[in-house]
């Protein structure tokens, strides 16, 4: 297989428990995966294999139904971003592999993406200890995949222009909303998956809020309120109260002050000013970039 390994291959084997037929067709996805990351010869493999995905979802669509065959896909297309272990290349390179199964024409006016961008997330923060609080029991393999999802999804939204927005929007949501600010065991858990959207997805994150239409920011959210400005700053106000902290572990305020600094940087590459107060509200002018 390479260079690529699995955490514990148990866990991808147990993705899904769907009967014979949803078996044959996860354990053709994870060959197939497998397969994709241990070869060196990316460009024929990216068409090959998403092409044998298509095929091979087409085919077990017909006995489980599209709904459930795609959501074995993602079960399997999770589980797999959380437990590689050799970096950033792998996550790129199936992050790559998605990217081109979803502006496949056989595929991209086929499948609802905006239902499985929700699936997507929900397999995500379900799939740990706790969905709304962490057990102190947390180990430091569920924390790595945590991680590690992040980084992928994140990648995924750049290559995409934003179609996985929705998972970053529930992830930041969780982060800076939906946990206690003194809950520090939950924050030094969730704060490092957060910090990758910033890292690898924030000049993305930033061109919607800028420069997305209505239609556009409707597309990505649906009935969600849409990102704003106010929303970003509420972010880089969480990340740089969070990187000074001495009650969240080294880790977790590093990123913090790496993701501040990320989203301070691309403010100033797009000379972004606070022009004034219009009605409450902050009126953000964006010049062109030189």
């Amino acid at each position: 297989m390479g260079g690529w390994t699995l955490v514990h291959k148990e866990e991808v084997d147990g993705v899904s428990r769907p009967g014979a037929a949803g078996d044959c067709f996860k354990n053709g996805l994870v060959h197939m995966l497998c397969y994709y990351l241990g070869t060196k010869d990316i460009d024929i493999q990216t068409k090959t294999t998403r092409q044998s995905i298509i095929n091979l979802l087409t085919e077990y669509s017909k006995s489980l139904g599209e709904t459930k065959a795609l959501n074995i896909l993602w079960d399997v297309f999770c589980t797999i971003s959380g437990n590689i272990l050799n970096g950033i290349n792998d996550q790129t390179r199936l992050a790559e592999l998605i990217d081109a199964f979803v502006k496949s024409p056989e595929t991209k006016d086929k499948i609802p993406w905006a239902e499985a961008t929700l699936r997507l997330y929900n397999i995500m923060w379900l799939g740990l200890p706790t969905n709304s609080r962490i057990s102190p029991n947390i180990s430091a393999t569920d924390y790595q995949q945590w991680v590690n999802q992040n980084v992928f999804w994140a990648q995924l939204n750049t290559l995409t222009k934003g179609w996985v927005s929705v998972i970053c929007y529930f992830v930041m949501y969780d982060t800076f909303m939906n946990t206690r600010v003194h809950d520090y065991m939950t924050l030094n858990f969730k704060i490092p998956g957060a910090a990758q959207w910033i890292l690898y997805n924030g000049e993305i994150i930033l061109g919607t809020i800028l420069f997305s239409t209505n239609e556009e920011k409707n597309v990505l959210f649906g009935a969600l309120a849409p990102w704003t400005m106010q929303t970003w700053d509420h972010w880089k106000k969480g990340f740089k109260g969070a990187s000074r902290n001495q009650n969240l572990l080294p880790g977790a305020r590093e990123l913090s002050k790496r993701a501040s600094d990320e989203m301070i940087l691309l403010e100033e590459e797009y000379h972004l000013i606070i022009a004034r107060q219009v009605d409450g509200e902050k009126t953000f002018l964006v010049s062109e970039q030189t």
